[in-house]
């Protein structure tokens, strides 16, 4: 149990005493609780505004993305035609398309509703965030096992699965604070205040920046001072080793979001 909260602080010295055997219990164990427990609790305190906000930007942003799919694929004039079509059958029934929008935003809006959501998210919350956890887990133990027999670092594949669950102790932190986040703020997704570039002026909406959190730098360090005491390499290069899978997942992810504001 001591090295759970030893891990966050003196990695180097947790993983030199997990050479010979790799405890996989107790990280797993902490990981699923906390994943579990923290993702689950998140969305009972995202406050009504912030639903109600992210509903009419989410009605916006869908609107907006299809009439660019309209005017790319059936070209300006006839998307025009189209929306005068349905502005005339709209004002036909003595109502606007201002109106319905509303009707519908504050129909799906409603106190009713909005506990619906915050129940059906706080269930499937958890199951998503296992989800990627193992995905995540998953590769990661498969890179380092592959990277370790090339440098003639032999270990079976659970070694390594034990080692990337206890490398990634920083994800049950980061739940945590995510958690404290939108208990103060509200908010539902506050990751901005979790990732350092994101406190720079301008770049609180830039996917590249929210996505560079604390728990990911914590977890590549805690990665590095792993492998050094497994391959018995320098730090620089077992810095570049760790660096290769997360810097590409997160140029993938964050890419795929910046690109997607851009359509």
């Amino acid at each position: 149990m001591q090295d759970l909260f030893k891990i966050f602080i003196s990695p180097g010295a947790v993983f030199s005493s997990l050479k010979q055997e790799v405890k996989v219990v107790q990280p797993l164990l902490a990981l699923l609780l906390c994943v579990v427990v923290l993702t689950g609790a998140q969305p009972l305190f995202i406050s009504d505004q912030a639903y109600i906000d992210q509903a009419e930007e989410t009605i916006d942003s869908g609107l907006n993305f299809f009439k660019r799919l309209g005017d790319r694929f059936l070209g300006e004039e006839a998307m025009e035609e189209i929306e005068r079509d349905i502005k005339e059958d709209v004002e036909a029934e003595g109502t606007t398309i201002e109106d319905l929008m509303d009707k519908a935003i504050t129909i799906g809006t409603s106190p009713e509703e909005l506990q619906v959501v915050r129940i059906t998210t706080a269930i499937f919350a958890p199951i998503s965030a296992l989800i990627w956890l193992g995905l995540g887990v998953v590769v990661l133990a498969t890179y380092f096992n592959v990277v370790g027999n090339s440098v003639q670092t032999r270990r079976p594949w659970a070694d390594w699965f034990g080692f990337t669950l206890w490398s990634l102790m920083p994800v049950a932190l980061f739940y945590l604070l995510f958690l404290v986040a939108t208990i103060i703020t509200g908010e539902v997704l506050p990751r901005s205040y979790l990732a350092p570039l994101a406190w720079l002026p301008g770049l609180q909406e830039n996917a590249f920046a929210i996505n560079l959190t604390f728990g990911m730098i914590w977890a590549m360090w805690i990665q590095t001072m792993g492998l050094q005491q497994w391959l018995d390499k320098p730090i620089p290069i077992c810095g570049l080793i760790v660096l290769f899978p997360w810097a590409s997942q997160w140029l993938i992810a964050s890419g795929m979001v910046e690109l997607f504001k851009a359509v």
